[in-house]
């Protein structure tokens, strides 16, 4: 028995350093607080407070979190909590979460490269490759100026836009996200719009050994014209930001197919 009594006293030996859960009970403009159970209360506030709004402004009360213990006891009572060493654990745990639910998370801009946009997702570096943006966003350059990519993404720095989580490892610290997945239901919508046989207004955004990338005006749907389906006469014509006409000569998916090659084009 009073082994059992103290070992449960132990357990309330709460320690400078500790790892404990909680759950949120208050959120002020400067500070949180968050019920540690038989622990007491703790709280966030100052400088770490301001340091980690980027996970303090999408916690919610009755939400149960990670935090580390700093200082057992405050002037006013309280328990000091950090995030210190585990915020990217939270992260990971917020980022498993938004995958599981599919949920479409508005998140910054923060840096771009040739291969595509870096982001901060839940204090994580997130990246999403230009595949994964939509045609409005993403910069067709010619073969050869590949490394002129991060130089059309930039006026996207700053911006939020929204992505969805299509693949992660916390232990390869890999995140990846999507533009399309974020907005598949708008894509659909638009797919709907449209038929086989239909000509479109377009813009050639791309160009490349097997053909031409089309986007339809003023719409967020890109098509292929194969190297095939583009007459002889108007191939050397075909400029980046060349307007065109285009028919929709099949839909696979979210995939669409264009032939130039019709009477009105010929």
């Amino acid at each position: 028995m009073l082994d059992t009594i103290l070992k449960f006293h132990k357990k309330l030996d709460l320690k400078v350093g500790e790892i404990v859960e909680g759950e949120v009970i208050e959120k002020k403009a400067s500070e949180v607080f968050i019920d540690l159970g038989i622990f007491g209360i703790g709280r966030i506030y100052g400088l770490e407070y301001m340091t980690n709004k980027d996970i303090i402004k999408d916690l919610e009360v009755g939400e149960k979190i990670k935090v580390k213990v700093v200082g057992l006891k405050d002037k006013f009572g309280y328990i000091e909590l950090s995030f210190k060493g585990i915020k990217n654990m939270i992260g990971w745990e917020r980022v498993k979460e938004a995958y599981e639910k599919n949920e479409i998370l508005e998140l910054e801009v923060k840096d771009v490269n040739n291969g595509g946009l870096i982001v901060n997702c839940f204090s994580l570096k997130g990246f999403v490759p230009v595949s994964h943006l939509m045609p409005q966003y993403y910069p067709r350059v010619q073969e050869n100026e590949k490394n002129k990519i991060a130089f059309y993404l930039r006026n996207l720095i700053g911006k939020k836009l929204r992505f969805r989580i299509i693949d992660f490892n916390p232990e390869e610290e890999k995140l990846i996200l999507s533009q399309k997945a974020a907005e598949e239901e708008t894509i659909q919508n638009y797919l709907m719009q449209l038929k086989v046989g239909q000509i479109v207004e377009g813009v050639v955004t791309g160009i490349s050994k097997f053909g031409v990338f089309v986007k339809i005006k003023d719409w967020p749907i890109e098509g292929l014209v194969h190297i095939s389906e583009i007459p002889s006469q108007i191939k050397e014509e075909l400029k980046i930001g060349s307007d065109i006409k285009a028919k929709i000569l099949k839909i696979e998916g979210n995939r669409v197919f264009f032939t130039l090659k019709f009477s009105e084009q010929v």
